[in-house]
């Protein structure tokens, strides 16, 4: 299943609250998202949901803060990936118990060279 890009944003805003996981992660993945809809997605009780919002360029700072501490790897490896993602963040994350967290520290542009992974 795919959304269809051209999905107008109040369609979006319905198919973000559906009972399906599925709907609510192609939602996630949907290019044209806004900030509502990724926060609302950012706190979804499936950690898919969460895993695919985790990268938008566009999630706010504080739901990033909330996703890093996530409590599964992938969603806090994708918050580490994020360009968006602030260095505060980083420097967290760069002390994540997952290797694979800390290799997306390492290789986020944001990082500072004072962050040892």
């Amino acid at each position: 299943m795919c959304i269809n890009p051209s999905t107008p944003v109040p369609i979006l805003e319905i198919l973000a609250s559906d009972y399906d996981t599925t709907i609510r992660r192609e939602v996630g993945l949907h290019p044209n998202i806004s900030v509502a809809i990724l926060e609302m997605l950012g706190g979804d009780k499936d950690m898919d949901v969460r895993y695919f919002v985790a990268h938008k360029p566009n999630m706010p700072i504080p739901m990033l803060n909330k996703l890093a501490e996530d409590e599964h790897w992938d969603t806090r490896r994708e918050v580490a990936a994020n360009p968006s993602t602030t260095v505060s963040i980083l420097k967290n994350l760069a002390n994540d118990e997952n290797e694979d967290v800390r290799y997306e520290v390492a290789r986020n542009l944001n990082r500072p060279a004072s962050v040892k992974t």
